[in-house]
């Protein structure tokens, strides 16, 4: 080892032949520095010895010269260092201080040294700390005499290091200060040192709070502040534990909650610091209550809290309350202590009407002020007030009355001293005016001259009508001959001494109340069967005497009480004929129009309104005995609700052929008795039934009756009309009929007066047996209406339809009619369809006869064409007849033809072509056809055609080329004039042109 141990060199010296040299001198040198001892002439055996050292570790080359010749032989010597030297070897680190985080690290470098500062290599270093710290691994030393080492922490100090060279400990030392890293508001805490202090402004409540780092490491010199709610908490600074404190004073007790922030950066947790109360103050303590009145009813509340405070109006938890009432007849809830807000709370009732004031007391000291609850009466309730009634039964004659009384209470019985009460009756009575008679006691009187139950009762605001009532019973007086009366309630029976009419007596008292159990007699005319000559009065003061007989005639019985004759004595009655026993007359309903001044066609005038009744004769010809029955119109017509307005149906005697028809009827009007001079202006247009006429359709008493309504409209008539589309094609085949429809191009000439018979005809396309034509436009200074025209055959020929337009006027020499259009729709067979038929009807008379459809319709529209046949001289026609309908109903309608003559003249028999349709859109053979009917209210006539009296209807389908067949279809107007329907596009007011594929109007005409 370096200066400590020496080499010994030995040099022997030879000549050249290996002999050993004695005596000879010898020197050693090195070449560097090292200690060379000994060394003289080789002794006898030729050697020289010498010593070498050195203290510093290298190699050293030694060359030796014998005498004066160099030996060419050298010696290297090599000198190590010695053992690690405590005080020469080193522990150093690269930096003095780094983050303890556990990654960040420093490096300790510790280098060998023996006692002559040689660097040692492959020394074993082992490095040692005095706190935890993570180091690299032990090694040994490199060339250099050095190891190095990586060192880290996770706590926050100083660590010193100390390191062991082959197990020498050497004296050198590195030190590393581990610093914190950054704050962490998870892992720093805050609490209360010192809580529940009270809120005085004095006393004081401490936080602490530890800064730590992510490691737990304390954060020395941070600046701490806070924000608490209200409290003036300093700033603080923490010491080298990380520790600072802070003090915070108030007076409001309560628990605060805030934040902490260290250095800027939040505490993730911050604790609740508390203040407390002090002792109690009764000058700061309140008692209050929600509501001054309660309703004095045992069971509504209302609530008293008491609130313990400090001085500094803090709550106070735990305090034992107690509450007491002067006077003391209310409930109070039971007594306790105070809640966490201080406050204790009751509730508070009474039964009893008055002030109660409350007082609460802890520990026997009223807390001041007390306060005072009023307990009231309550609305007035329906059930609890009583009402009587004295006397219940008195005579209805203005001046006995009954008192009722009324006590209002309220629900817990209370009288009300100041209710408004009100009278309250079911009748007629007379009430005074509601009195207060003090002490909840209300009273009001009743008289009446109308006998009935009265039921009384009485209206409290607040209640509104109370449960309680008292029924009073005002009872008839004597009876009265002067109000009571007598009436034919049923008249007109049969004179077969089995059919009865009735008389009612009502008797009255002299307010016109009715007299139950009255004796009325009757007396009994010659030929008169009474029932019963007496009869005793019902509740309602009537009883009723029937009588028969087998006399037909006028009969008067005389009625009579104890009192007298009553005032419309005697009843005048009467028994009618009995008609044949094969007659039937079926029921009629006949709407007529009634107005003051109107007599319009339509209206009934001076000499009535005519009425058609449906008839059915069963087996021979019979005659229907004359009949008339007289009703009073129902008082809702007339204006004034008078009932002495008269209304009569009457007809004539007649024959009646077998089979069904119509006969006329009369209804006429009588206002004489109303003092309106048979004008009858005392009746309104109402839309309701005015009078229903019954009558006898037999012998065994079957009624029929005909029902006059009183209806706001004018007289008017029905008219239906058929539509359907001509096309491209004029002719087809359908449901088995050739036919052909068509609204004609030539213009028809009507049939002349006084000279020779122009006979015109269409060309069509085909042979042809039936079918109907239409009037479309008019010449303007003449009307008139289509009709089939021939000799005596009939007027379909081979390819020709026979047609002429005839008049009212049979002389008129002006019936060239050039230019209208005629519309028609013909056949070569009867056609029967689901929704339409055609059908001809052989002979047609002025007598309305009945006609079936072969198919049941819910609304039939039909349209008929007459035949009309040249007269017996086949020089001129017959006399001019239009086609009338009436009564068409689902199955069937009346026919007849009429003369439009005034006044008539008489017309022929003859056959009607009619078409039927149902009421709709329908196709027939891939043509369009609609069917409809319309009211119309209006006539045009020579010199008036103006449109706006016709109807703009229009289309409901698509036409190419619309066929328009129209009819009146009903028999409404008063004098029963003729009447005839026609087309036209509605564009003219003086020469109506025919219709057009945009505009269609229908209307009726009489020129």
């Amino acid at each position: 080892g370096a200066g400590v141990n020496t080499a010994i060199l030995t040099v022997t010296a030879k000549d050249e032949f290996g002999n050993l040299i004695s005596g000879a001198a010898v020197s050693l040198a090195g070449d560097s520095a090292s200690t060379i001892t000994g060394g003289a002439d080789t002794a006898g055996d030729g050697t020289s010895t010498f010593s070498v050292s050195s203290d510093i570790a290298k190699d050293v080359n030694y060359t030796v010269t014998v005498g004066s010749t160099d030996v060419l032989t050298r010696q290297v010597i090599t000198f190590t260092p010695a053992v690690a030297n405590a005080g020469n070897s080193e522990v150093d680190t690269n930096v003095s201080s780094v983050v303890a985080d556990g990654v960040s690290q420093a490096t300790i470098t510790v280098t060998a040294k023996d006692e002559f500062d040689n660097l040692i290599p492959n020394a074993a270093v082992v490095l040692s700390s005095t706190a935890t710290s993570t180091i690299s691994a032990d090694g040994n030393t490199d060339e250099n005499g050095t190891y190095t080492y990586t060192v880290s922490a996770l706590n926050a100090g100083d660590i010193n290091y100390t390191a062991t060279i082959s197990t020498v400990g050497i004296t050198d030392n590195a030190t590393v200060t581990f610093t914190p890293q950054v704050f962490s508001g998870a892992l720093s805490t805050a609490s209360i040192t010192k809580d529940n202090s009270v809120a005085d402004g004095i006393e004081v409540n401490t936080i602490q709070v530890t800064a730590l780092d992510v490691n737990s490491n304390p954060i020395a010199g941070a600046t701490v502040s806070f924000a608490y709610t209200i409290l003036g908490l300093a700033d603080c600074t923490t010491n080298s534990s990380g520790v600072c404190e802070s003090n915070a004073t108030i007076t409001i007790a309560d628990q605060y909650f805030g934040g902490v922030d260290v250095n800027g950066d939040p505490l993730f947790s911050t604790p609740a610091m508390t203040f407390v109360a002090g002792d109690l103050n009764v000058s700061h303590s309140t008692v209050e209550t929600n509501t001054s009145t309660v309703l004095a009813n045992g069971t509504s509340q209302a609530t008293i809290t008491v609130t313990a405070k400090d001085i500094n109006d803090n709550p106070i938890e735990n305090v034992a309350i107690t509450l007491v009432g002067n006077p003391s007849d209310s409930n109070i809830s039971g007594n306790g202590s105070t809640a966490a807000d201080g406050t204790y709370t009751y509730t508070v009732s009474s039964s009893n009407v008055g002030d109660v004031n409350y007082t609460a007391t802890v520990d026997a000291t009223p807390i001041t002020p007390d306060l005072t609850v009023s307990f009231t009466v309550g609305a007035a309730d329906a059930d609890t007030s009583t009402l009587t009634a004295t006397p219940i039964n008195l005579v209805a004659d203005g001046v006995a009355q009954t008192t009722v009384t009324i006590i209002a209470r309220d629900a817990s019985g209370h009288l009300l001293d100041d209710a408004n009460v009100t009278a309250i009756q079911a009748g007629s009575s007379l009430v005074s005016v509601v009195s207060n008679d003090s002490n909840g006691s209300y009273s009001y009187t009743a008289t009446s001259i109308i006998a009935e139950d009265v039921i009384y009762g009485a209206g409290i605001t607040g209640a509104g009508g109370i449960s309680d009532s008292k029924t009073v019973t005002f009872t008839a007086g004597d009876a009265n001959a002067s109000t009571s009366t007598v009436a034919v309630i049923a008249n007109n029976a049969f004179a077969n001494d089995d059919a009865n009419n009735t008389l009612r007596a009502t008797i009255l008292d002299t307010n016109n109340n009715p007299v139950s159990g009255e004796t009325v007699s009757f007396s009994e005319p010659v030929g008169v069967t009474l029932s019963s000559a007496t009869c005793t009065t019902d509740a309602n003061g009537e009883c009723d005497v029937n009588v028969t007989s087998a006399l037909y005639g006028d009969y008067n019985s005389t009625v009579s009480i104890t009192d007298g004759n009553l005032s419309d004595s005697p009843a005048s009655y009467s028994f009618v004929a009995v008609l044949s026993t094969n007659i039937s007359i079926d029921n009629a309903d006949i709407i007529s129009v009634l107005t003051s001044t109107n007599t319009n066609s339509g209206s009934i005038g001076s000499a009535g309104h005519i009425v058609s009744i449906p008839y059915t004769v069963l087996s021979a010809e019979t005659t229907l005995k004359a009949y008339s029955i007289s009703v009073i119109l129902d008082s809702l017509v007339t204006s004034n609700g008078e009932n002495d307005i008269v209304a009569t149906l009457s007809w004539a005697e007649q024959n009646l052929s077998v089979g069904s028809g119509l006969f006329d009827a009369n209804i006429s009007i009588d206002d004489s008795a109303g003092n309106n001079n048979g004008l009858y202006d005392a009746v309104e247009d109402t839309n309701t039934t005015a009078a229903v006429f019954s009558f006898p359709t037999d012998d065994v008493g079957t009624e029929g009756n005909v029902t006059l309504s009183i209806v706001a409209l004018e007289p008017h008539e029905v008219l239906g009309y058929i539509v359907i589309d001509e096309g491209s094609n004029a002719n087809g085949s359908f449901g088995g009929a050739n036919y052909e429809v068509k609204m004609g191009i030539e213009s028809i000439i009507g049939v002349n007066g006084g000279g020779s018979v122009q006979d015109e005809f269409y060309d069509v396309n085909g042979t042809y047996s039936l079918g109907v034509a239409t009037m479309s436009g008019m010449i303007g200074t003449d009307g008139g209406w289509a009709q089939f025209y021939h000799d005596g055959s009939v007027p379909f020929q081979a390819d020709e339809l026979y047609l002429a337009i005839d008049e009212y006027n049979h002389s008129s020499l002006d019936r060239a009619h050039t230019d209208e259009k005629v519309s028609y729709w013909i056949f070569d067979q009867d056609t029967n369809l689901a929704w339409m038929e055609v059908q001809e009807v052989a002979s047609v008379s002025e007598v309305w006869q009945k006609v079936s459809f072969r198919n049941s319709y819910t609304s039939p529209i039909a349209t008929c064409t007459y035949s009309l046949e040249k007269d017996n001289s086949g020089t001129e026609a017959n006399n001019p007849a239009v086609v009338r309908l009436s009564h068409i109903e689902t199955d069937s309608m009346y026919i007849r033809i009429q003369s439009a003559k005034v006044p008539a003249e008489s017309v022929t028999a003859g056959a009607v072509h009619c078409i039927v349709v149902e009421e709709g859109d329908h196709v027939f053979d891939d043509r369009n056809v609609s069917a409809a009917k319309v009211n119309s209210f209006d006539t045009n006539e020579q010199g008036d055609w103006a449109a706006s009296k016709s109807e703009n209807v229009g289309y409901t389908q698509t036409f190419v080329s619309p066929v328009v067949l129209g009819q009146v279809m009903s028999f409404n107007e008063n004098a029963q004039q003729w009447v005839a329907f026609y087309s036209s596009d509605g564009s003219d007011d003086t020469t109506p042109v025919a219709h057009t594929t945009t505009n269609l109007f229908v209307g009726k005409q009489i020129s």
